[in-house]
């Protein structure tokens, strides 16, 4: 059983409609949390993997950043990175 990239984010790939769109900002948001998986579920009909998502805290490497960023961008298939 071989995995992939595009096999695990598969549940992540975005609705037809939303193709076109770059990326989504959020801006004043109350509750993040209950944000993020509310526009997830709009743009892909699924929850958030922890592989798409990346909470940034005082304690976050930059390695981690550059790594899913490195993933957001270089992926060939558009999936939903928030």
């Amino acid at each position: 059983n071989e995995l992939c990239l595009e096999s695990i984010l598969e549940q992540n790939k975005m609705k037809e409609g939303f193709k076109k769109y770059k990326g989504i900002y959020l801006n004043g948001c109350n509750n993040l949390e209950s944000d993020i998986i509310f526009w997830y579920k709009y743009y892909t009909n699924n929850m958030p993997l922890a592989s798409t998502l990346l909470q940034c805290k005082q304690n976050t490497s930059p390695e981690e950043i550059i790594s899913f960023l490195y993933r957001a961008i270089y992926v060939d298939i558009i999936y939903a990175f928030v």
